[in-house]
């Protein structure tokens, strides 16, 4: 399968918006309340939220497509740093969602192995990231790249508060 990755600019915000969306509630509304996923999909993937992460320097987006067609997206945060990351430059992998019926297709890897490039250009000294932890196929994906635990904080989804473990990976 050929996988292309190209950055996401502000005209295909509509885009973003449906596959952060869809890939979101594919993820996690069977463990979570249908008012909670409702939330957070109002709050932090609406329209606005989304144009204000592209306007800003420190995140980038970037689509996976086959062919024409979005199969999922990655976002990276840089210079962002959180307690218990003992570097000078990290970069942050705030999100890699796959629609379903493209998981276990190597898309993925492909969307992590660019984040790893962009933090080596970046000349970061390591990559680090939250995953639920409830989330076991993406701990367990992110654990056979060689990322391990340093810590954890409390994510809210609508009106429940989560725990992410925190998990880095030094380059």
């Amino acid at each position: 399968m050929n996988i292309i990755i190209v950055p996401v600019t502000l005209d295909r915000v509509v885009e973003l918006q449906k596959i952060s969306q869809n890939t979101f509630e594919e993820s996690f509304s069977v463990n979570n309340s249908n008012e909670d996923i409702q939330i957070y999909l109002t709050e932090c993937l609406s329209i606005t939220q989304l144009n204000k992460e592209l306007n800003t320097t420190e995140s980038k987006f970037f689509f996976a497509l086959i062919g024409t067609e979005i199969c999922g997206y990655l976002k990276v945060n840089t210079p962002k740093s959180i307690e218990g990351l003992s570097v000078a430059s990290a970069l942050e992998i705030e999100r890699i969602y796959i629609l379903k019926k493209y998981q276990g297709k190597m898309i993925g890897q492909t969307l992590y192995n660019h984040a790893i490039l962009l933090a080596k250009e970046a000349r970061a000294e390591c990559i680090w990231l939250g995953v639920w932890e409830m989330n076991f196929q993406a701990i367990k994906f992110y654990k056979k790249n060689g990322m391990i635990a340093f810590g954890s904080k409390t994510f809210k989804l609508g009106n429940d508060l989560q725990n992410d473990i925190l998990m880095q990976k030094f380059l």
